[in-house]
């Protein structure tokens, strides 16, 4: 048997920062304070982050240790993020959204031995040290002495450091970071990532039928860092020699026009609310300076919205991923036999989820497990498998049975690779023995005239089984009656998909991830209906 006569090196993340040292040293990494901005080199980046590796080490800190952080974007974050795993560490990221009691659940659950916290999170850093089982170390992410009491200040780490330390040698199978899901049904779930995978995920990201981040972008992710490693892009845009600019907690729209404009950004990551606030502070004739491309997941974003940033001469890309995923799953890139399209027509493939990158594969199944076929109007369960795709949850007994990841959803495809979401397989509507898709009866109400958010939801009916149910935010200054909703969606679908229950609210319940808490909502919904029964 011929050997193969390639060398073999193991993927690492700390190897990303590294190169982005050595061939990129001078590319600028921009903090926003909310006062002023912090200005970092990657070469500074990479020294601090060589620091604080020696003074993690020196602090006791060793291999196969997990240690959390609790912050925004920002520099420091940053420099965590290579310098854990520098260690041969895991870096687990907190949702600051998210209830102390869950923090801790996961805290507990990966493990973790100490906590790094920004200061203004200093109180629900103490709340979650106190609701552990076990031991926490707690660091300060701050310039001067820690303000919470028995907290050791971050950067003595750094400059109380023996100095810099070489990246401690890792095998790519071994964990680089831990993400939990937002527990929408049952108890968050942990997802380790390898090094492999985040590195493989990364290189996706600079593909150019991936995120197509190259060393001429300036890259803003307004996505955290706690969400999913905010989509790769703290390791993409390194590995590609892009700017990054971090927005700290300052997420309003007036903040981050500021930023893109000042520091000449050309791509920004975030979910829709994002962009929404970005829109309103942009007004009615955007100027967006030098921002070239509108990247928006998280959440699907409305028709409306892609038609404001797409007409504003911005080019959206629509990611789809999930915690489970690493997390970009699929990209809303057309290919290019679709780019000279109408704009309308453009807009409409783009509101979809996508084609996957090399790598990663998706298909659709029927509930009985038969191949679904591609054709772009079949909606079956949909399947992901890949390098970058979980196998089995944090301390599960057990993997995936055939390889394949169930994502919970319901999708189509097509023949060309384009993936449209019909719905979560447990938000379908069945009335009447149909289906009604709550995704696609919110798309509809967001084109109803000022109408900010939608959610729809099923409701126990003796006749047909299950009624729809939707809730409608109005945008500032609108005043929107629930018969002119049901007038305008009248006019959009057949009349048995037309909701006859309709509430206007103010705001509508919110995951720690921004997306609609449908499972509150549901429970709201019951609370009411045995009001309305037993008054």
């Amino acid at each position: 048997m011929t050997l193969a006569t390639m060398q073999w090196i193991d993927l690492r993340v700390g190897d990303i920062l590294t190169f982005a040292a050595e061939n990129h040293g001078d590319r600028e990494v921009v903090t926003s304070t909310g006062a002023g901005r912090v200005r970092r080199s990657y070469s500074d980046v990479y020294n601090r982050a060589r620091r604080l590796s020696g003074g993690l080490a020196a602090a006791g800190f060793k291999a196969g240790d997990r240690l959390a952080t609790l912050a925004w974007n920002h520099h420091r974050h940053l420099e965590l993020y290579y310098a854990i795993p520098g260690i041969g560490a895991a870096v687990h990221t907190l949702n600051p959204r998210m209830p102390a009691t869950d923090l801790a659940y996961m805290v507990d659950v990966a493990e973790d031995i100490a906590l790094f916290f920004d200061s203004d999170l200093a109180g629900l850093a103490q709340e979650i040290a106190a609701s552990c089982t076990r031991p926490l170390r707690l660091f300060e992410l701050s310039d001067a002495e820690a303000t919470l009491n028995g907290a050791m200040p971050f950067e003595a780490l750094i400059w109380d450091s023996p100095g810099p330390a070489d990246w401690v040698p890792v095998r790519e199978t071994d964990i680089f970071a831990i993400c939990f899901t937002s527990g929408t049904t049952g108890s968050p779930k942990g997802v380790a990532y390898t090094h492999r995978s985040s590195v493989l995920h990364a290189m996706a990201g600079c593909m150019t039928e991936g995120q197509r981040i190259g060393g001429e972008e300036t890259v803003l992710p307004v996505v955290p860092m706690f969400h999913a490693n905010a989509w790769g892009l703290a390791h993409s845009a390194p590995m590609a020699g892009a700017g990054l600019v971090l927005p700290g907690r300052w997420l309003d729209g007036p903040s981050l026009l500021n930023l893109i404009k000042g520091e000449q950004v050309s791509f920004v990551c975030g979910v829709p609310t994002v962009w929404q606030g970005i829109l309103d502070a942009a007004g009615e004739s955007p100027d967006f300076g030098s921002l070239k491309r509108a990247g928006i997941g998280g959440a699907a974003p409305s028709r409306a919205m892609l038609m404001q940033l797409e007409s504003a001469g911005l080019d959206v890309f629509h990611s789809w991923g999930m915690t489970e995923t690493n997390p970009s799953a699929g990209t809303g890139l057309l290919k290019s036999s679709h780019r000279d399209e109408p704009l309308e027509a453009r807009v409409d493939r783009k509101l979809g989820q996508g084609r996957p990158v090399f790598g990663l594969e998706r298909r659709i199944v029927s509930d009985c497990g038969d191949p679904v076929p591609r054709d772009g109007k079949t909606p079956g369960r949909l399947l992901v498998r890949g390098n970058w795709v979980v196998g089995r949850y944090l301390n599960a007994d057990a993997g995936l049975e055939d390889g394949w990841f169930d994502t919970g959803d319901i999708a189509t495809i097509d023949q060309d690779g384009y993936m449209v979401i019909v719905d979560r397989a447990k938000d379908l509507i069945k009335s009447g023995g149909e289906w009604i898709s709550s995704s696609d009866l919110e798309s509809r109400a967001l084109s109803v005239d000022g109408i900010l958010q939608a959610a729809a939801i099923a409701r126990p009916d003796e006749k047909w089984g299950e009624r729809p149910v939707l809730f409608v935010v109005c945008r500032p200054g609108f005043a929107v009656e629930t018969e002119q909703v049901k007038h305008a969606l009248a006019e959009q679908l057949p009349r048995w998909q037309v909701p006859e229950d309709i509430h206007v609210r103010d705001a509508l319940p919110l995951t720690a991830t921004g997306k609609t808490d449908k499972k509150r909502l549901r429970s709201e919904l019951l609370a009411l209906l045995a009001d309305r029964q037993f008054a």
